[in-house]
């Protein structure tokens, strides 16, 4: 919980860093934050795969099925939102403030950071209310 808090700083303060450097070059901050976003989000998506394929669940008539298999019929909705949300929208918004970084456009940098934040924050959101209703505790 506490490493959730920090990241949550960091990108807090990434934003509030990219507010006041408007005019300055604040390209290095930005390309320190893509880094360990990058390595943030391929860790995000090991640990996914890991526990999708690696987790047993016991059904309520005894049978032991993966945790992907569970998700998938339980729920494949707020499966496919968690993935997307989690997982494939963070690396295009990476993908996209890599190129932004090489431009200075202000506005478009911004709104990428703001809008990777919302999405981690939406899937983490989603993935804990998903296992909260099903009983599962990591």
């Amino acid at each position: 919980a506490a490493n959730n808090k920090g990241s949550r700083a960091n990108v807090i303060f990434i934003i509030a860093a990219t507010l006041y450097n408007k005019k300055s070059d604040s390209s290095k901050l930005i390309n320190t934050f893509l880094k360990i976003a990058s390595v943030a989000i391929g860790l995000r998506i090991a640990w996914n795969i890991i526990l999708l394929f690696n987790l047993s669940i016991e059904t309520r008539y005894g049978d032991v099925i993966s945790a992907l298999k569970f998700f998938w019929q339980a729920d494949p909705t707020k499966l496919s939102f968690t993935i997307i949300f989690g997982n494939i929208i963070p690396i295009f918004l990476i993908l996209a403030l890599r190129k932004t970084v090489l431009t200075s456009i202000y506005n478009r940098r911004l709104l990428l950071l703001l809008s990777l934040f919302a999405s981690v924050l939406i899937a983490e959101f989603l993935y804990k209310f998903f296992l909260l209703q099903y009983g599962i505790v990591m």
